[in-house]
């Protein structure tokens, strides 16, 4: 086009064609406020608390399976690479759910109070840690359910205060 003394802009104004630093900046924004989407904040805790959890197990899942014998081999066989292996998956998968559950539950329940609030202050994650852990330790009573909202309410407070949030 240019060797016919044409450009772009003559073809397409600007008013059809942003240039391409307007296009970056919506593109940008659209990004951000996908990813400050309630439900898309739950899902991407869960899924990296899930593999966190999973890292976790794996690496002292090896220590653990020295002390004790998998439980799919009789006592009187010596324990095999694959039933450690198999043992040490499953307790990856099962660590892994747990912490993708907290994640979930966390980062959706701060998110619902910091959109509520409208305020992005410490007060949500103690709020959120609070709810979390209360609700996680309600099925054990009262007195879980209390201890399990102060315990996730302080470290949500020492996770904040060590991230200089």
């Amino acid at each position: 086009l240019t060797s016919f003394g044409l450009s772009w802009r003559m073809l397409f104004p600007p008013a059809i064609m942003p240039d391409p630093l307007k296009r970056m900046a919506i593109e940008r924004l659209q990004g951000q406020e996908f990813l400050e989407n309630c439900a898309v904040k739950s899902v991407l805790a869960g899924v990296v608390g899930f593999g966190f959890g999973a890292m976790i197990s794996m690496f002292f899942g090896g220590y653990e399976m020295q002390m004790l014998a998998p439980s799919t081999t009789p006592e009187t066989q010596k324990p095999t690479a694959k039933s450690i292996l198999k043992d040490i998956g499953k307790r990856a998968v099962t660590v892994g759910k747990g912490f993708g559950l907290v994640g979930f539950f966390y980062a959706g329940v701060e998110c619902a109070i910091e959109k509520y609030r409208a305020k992005h202050d410490m007060v949500n994650g103690l709020s959120a840690g609070c709810i979390v852990g209360g609700g996680f330790g309600v099925r054990g009573g009262v007195r879980s359910a209390v201890l399990g909202c102060a315990g996730f309410a302080a470290f949500s407070a020492a996770i904040d205060h060590f991230t200089g949030r």
